[in-house]
């Protein structure tokens, strides 16, 4: 990279001062990328410079259009790497720079098409999540341990996540003062923010729902009724 013509040039002053600046100046040029990206860089050249030494109609350097552009065909069959081909134009467009030629390549029509038809051949299909069911949720329940404290807390966390929309970031910050089990009902207030606040006018009530319904999926047995279950409520919301 630094024998090219410009270098030549740097490198064949005599003045001693002249001749420091020229030693100093390709630590400083390197130095323009993070150490960990220049590395990177050098290695994708040597792969470019290893699959061309191989061919006896192409040139290392410079970088021609078109070897480049079948280069990068090759690179894409090989690796099957988005990020492996936009690596390669990055790297050999640093190398250009860096040896004082004009860097053609990633401004190149050819080269811009090569690239996006890679993009959007080798991109991953989006795979969206599955929205869970009642059903999904009535099996995740029935493999809880109901009989021990921490699977009722387990039990309870995903009820009322599912239930009332909620991340586990929400869930995680409620409190015993935020549940209210009355008149045969579960009120679930959150504050707007996530938190809480210390104002009681700032919280909305989300979530009012039939404590039969928690009844049903095992939260607690049918002969315990709402005070063994408010209990339990109290123990794994309790505030700290």
């Amino acid at each position: 990279i630094l024998i090219t013509e410009v270098w030549q040039t740097i490198d064949s002053f005599q003045d001693p001062e002249l001749r420091r600046l020229a030693k100093a100046l390709p630590e400083t040029v390197l130095k323009a990328r993070a150490d960990s990206t220049t590395k990177k860089y050098l290695r994708a050249f040597a792969r470019w410079a290893n699959w061309a030494a191989g061919k006896s109609e192409l040139t290392v350097f410079p970088v021609e259009v078109p070897q480049f552009a079948l280069f990068l065909q090759h690179l894409g069959e090989s690796t099957k790497s988005r990020a492996a081909v936009e690596e390669a134009v990055n790297a050999i467009s640093w190398v250009q720079r860096l040896a004082g030629q004009e860097e053609i390549l990633s401004s190149n029509g050819l080269i811009k098409v090569v690239v996006e038809g890679f993009q959007r051949q080798l991109a991953r299909p989006k795979k969206r999540k599955e929205p869970v069911t009642i059903h999904m949720l009535q099996e995740i329940v029935a493999s809880i341990d109901l009989e021990s404290l921490s699977g009722v807390r387990l039990a309870t966390i995903c009820l009322l996540a599912f239930a009332a929309f909620l991340r586990y970031d929400e869930i995680s910050k409620l409190r015993c003062c935020d549940i209210k089990i009355t008149g045969g009902k579960m009120e679930v207030k959150l504050s707007p923010f996530g938190h809480y606040t210390g104002d009681e006018g700032n919280w909305t009530t989300l979530l009012f729902l039939p404590t039969s319904h928690y009844l049903h999926y095992g939260y607690a047995r049918q002969d315990v009724g709402i005070r063994w279950f408010q209990g339990i409520l109290d123990f794994l919301l309790r505030e700290t």
